[in-house]
Order: structure tokens, then sequence, then C-alpha cells
């Protein structure tokens, strides 16, 4: 789950149009 995060850094990781967020966000609900 933490590789999307670990991919890139944080701020480009986490935006709401990259498909690792998509990744995360599904995993977390």
């Amino acid at each position: 789950m933490f590789d999307a995060l670990n991919q890139k850094s944080t701020n480009e990781g986490l935006t709401p149009y990259s498909h690792d967020f998509k990744i995360l966000k599904d995993s977390l609900q």
C-alpha cells in the first residue's frame, strides 16, 4: 500500500489526479 508513497516525493505522489492516490484512497476505505 505504501509503495505508492515511496515511488515519488510526497508532493508529486499525492495528487487527486495521480494513479497512486486512487490506490491509496481505495485501500483506506
